[in-house]
């Protein structure tokens, strides 16, 4: 599991908001909203080691999170939000939502949706691959709609990258979602050099 870096800060009594970033972006959480986020965090079973983590961080400070570490606290603001609803949300925990959640990789047949953990995985294959670099900078920074558009070029570029983890470790052995990817990549680069030679004949 890839290990990616983040600032997730106890608030100390004289500062009135916790700072939480790059997600991709930096949020600014108040104080109420970042204290009922860890009461929530801590009642979840089997996080106390994810909860001590994020507890004793001091505002400002960095902390590893894994991409489990993420999933459980994407999950900790969807219970929260099916409970009371989007709008009673704290404006900054539907931003720290926004920057977790799923998104899209569109393709020319239409699009493929990617959770979290398997993100993180393709962000960690591809950061070993320095050709991927404005790949990573798109899926590190998938702006509001979370709909990523890759070039032509950018989609040869990741169907190697995935085609060298299938060679390491199989198939079947691919995360949620990277499977569809490697199939919508595939197929898009196919629709291009058809097109291509449509329009050299």
């Amino acid at each position: 599991m890839g290990r990616y870096r983040h600032k997730l800060g106890n608030v100390p009594e004289n500062v009135d908001r916790a700072v939480v970033g790059p997600l991709p972006l930096e949020l600014e959480i108040p104080r109420e909203a970042w204290a009922t986020f860890l009461e929530r965090l801590q009642a979840i079973p089997s996080t106390d080691d994810l909860a001590e983590k994020v507890r004793q961080v001091g505002d400002g400070r960095s902390v590893d999170l894994t991409g489990e570490d993420e999933a459980i606290i994407y999950k900790v603001v969807r219970d929260w939000e099916a409970e009371v609803g989007s709008t009673n949300l704290p404006p900054s925990i539907r931003e720290l939502r926004d920057a977790l959640r799923n998104f899209v990789i569109a393709f020319s047949r239409g699009g493929v949706e990617i959770q979290w953990d398997s993100r993180n995985l393709l962000l960690d294959r591809l950061r070993r691959y320095p050709p991927a670099a404005d790949i990573v900078t798109a899926v590190e920074n998938p702006g509001a709609s979370h709909v990523i558009r890759l070039t032509d070029e950018q989609m040869a570029v990741l169907r190697d990258v995935i085609a060298g983890w299938v060679k390491e470790v199989g198939v079947s052995r691919l995360p949620t979602g990277i499977v569809r990817l490697r199939g919508a990549v595939e197929e898009h680069i196919r629709d291009v050099q058809m097109r291509n030679a449509r329009a050299h004949s």
